[in-house]
């Protein structure tokens, strides 16, 4: 059965992972099924709206390589897709279950009810709106309106019941109408709360199954209770769990490292974070080469998604996009390189110097700080062993070519021979060259550098007798270093 699905965020902010991963699952599940995927932008609460969130959102789902067959910036048949333009919509959907008995007008204030939800709390019970206007007679809410107050809608939830529903991840759900009570459907202002507008929406546009967090649960048995008194079907649900930060809590649109666009900025690939975003609550399956979102339509379920929160691991997406950088053709790489690298002064080899960065850099930003790195002298001028520098000079002196490879090995062992060890030596070296001990081979920074800048470098350091505190520059960063 092919399926229609939707994605329906709010501008609010930033897109995070947690709800790209929504976006992915759902628009898998429309691809998979051969079926189609739907953009709205629930932006009812002026309030939070972001000017400019709403293309900022659609903008990071096409960098994850998502597609949509119907959405706000490509039109389709139940046009429009943003909820701030379907008031009438609503109106209309209003008007039809307050006909049909399913809603009454309510006049609390905003006092009343707060005084009502404490009561509730202080009898330890979760706060439930206790029906005070549900039997209203005429003249009562005839009095009501004289004295100015303006009524919002609320559902009447019937009583006795249990609203039971079969979610994709979660199994059997089932709610007691008891714990959910009369609730709002149309503020004092009308406006449209989020369940009526999400069911009408649902319902026009012809979704048939549902796929967002967890946290909407509890919405589900509302919005069920709506889609029969409208006499509508019911879609399928596929409620996933909440993806978190490290330390547990709620992943928020602020949170660092979990913004698409602050991933896009610091230089992840797409490929990569549509795999990571897939992994989370999902097993990709190992030896797939997912180079896009297309790569997971074959083997994605639902069904197969763990009900259980992922959590958000910054370093384990680094990992994942360090995988994908290597991947790249060596043309691609230097294409990608280009957005991050700064100006390089004459001598420096690009090529050696993208070798360097492919093997060490996770992301763009990487490759930006590793060719600085390399790209300027160290300032201030290391303070080196006059040893390294005399095994340098001598075999710098013995190469009759510029060969990276054999002076390297040619500086080994002068380092040997002056009694030092080739990890001190070679620590100390990298120290004079690009100003930090641990780094990558002497061979490659060789090549980047060329020999014209590598003697200049060399000439740059500030000598020091063996034995003495400037020894301590090279000691101190010695452990886990590469040696050649």
């Amino acid at each position: 059965m092919s399926e229609r699905t939707r994605f329906a965020p709010a501008p609010t902010g930033s897109l995070h992972v947690g709800g790209a991963r929504t976006a992915l699952f759902s628009w898998l599940v429309a691809r998979a099924t051969g079926g189609q995927f739907v953009v709205r932008l629930e932006d009812t609460d002026a309030a939070r709206v972001v000017p400019g969130a709403d293309a900022a959102l659609l903008e990071d789902l096409r960098w994850l390589g998502l597609d949509w067959d119907e959405g706000p910036d490509v039109g389709g048949p139940h046009a429009p897709y943003r909820q701030s333009e379907r008031v009438e919509v609503y109106r209309a959907v209003w008007n039809r279950l307050a006909d049909a008995g399913a809603l009454y007008p309510c006049y609390c204030t905003p006092e009343e009810l707060e005084a009502a939800r404490e009561a509730d709390r202080a009898r330890g019970r979760a706060p439930r709106y206790p029906g005070t206007c549900r039997n209203l007679s005429s003249a009562q809410r005839a009095r009501l309106e004289a004295e100015g107050r303006r009524p919002a809608w609320r559902f009447a939830v019937p009583e006795g019941r249990r609203v039971a529903f079969e979610d994709a991840v979660h199994g059997s759900m089932e709610f007691s109408t008891e714990e959910i009570g009369d609730f709002v459907v149309l503020r004092s202002d009308g406006r449209a709360t989020y369940d009526l507008a999400c069911v009408a929406d649902d319902v026009a546009m012809g979704i048939t199954f549902v796929v967002r967090g967890d946290d909407h649960l509890a919405n589900t048995a509302r919005q069920i209770l709506l889609l029969e008194a409208m006499g509508a079907a019911l879609p399928r649900y596929a409620h996933l769990p909440l993806v978190t930060a490290p330390g547990g809590q709620p992943l928020s649109k602020s949170q660092g490292g979990s913004a698409l666009a602050e991933l896009r900025a610091e230089g992840f690939l797409p490929s990569a974070v549509v795999e990571y975003v897939a992994s989370l609550g999902w097993r990709v399956p190992e030896g797939l080469e997912v180079r896009g979102p297309r790569d997971l339509v074959p083997a994605f379920d639902i069904r197969a998604v763990s009900p259980s929160p992922s959590v958000h691991d910054l370093a384990r997406l680094r990992a994942v996009n360090a995988r994908h950088l290597r991947h790249l053709t060596d043309a691609a790489f230097a294409e990608f390189a280009e957005w991050f690298l700064p100006p390089l002064p004459d001598g420096i080899d690009r090529e050696a110097l993208l070798a360097i960065a492919r093997e060490e850099a996770e992301t763009g930003a990487d490759i930006s700080r590793i060719a600085a790195r390399i790209a300027s002298p160290p300032d201030p001028a290391s303070v080196v062993d006059t040893r390294v520098v005399e095994a340098v000079r001598s075999a710098l002196d013995a190469a009759s070519v510029w060969d990276p490879e054999a002076i390297s090995q040619r500086v080994k062992d002068e380092f040997k021979s002056r009694g030092l060890t080739v990890k001190e030596g070679m620590h100390a070296l990298r120290q004079a060259l690009i100003g930090v001990a641990d780094g990558p081979p002497i061979a490659s920074l060789l090549r980047a550098l060329g020999p014209a800048e590598t003697e200049s470098r060399i000439g740059r350091v500030s000598l020091t007798e063996p034995g003495s505190s400037g020894d301590s520059d090279v000691s101190q960063h010695s452990a886990g270093g590469q040696e050649a």
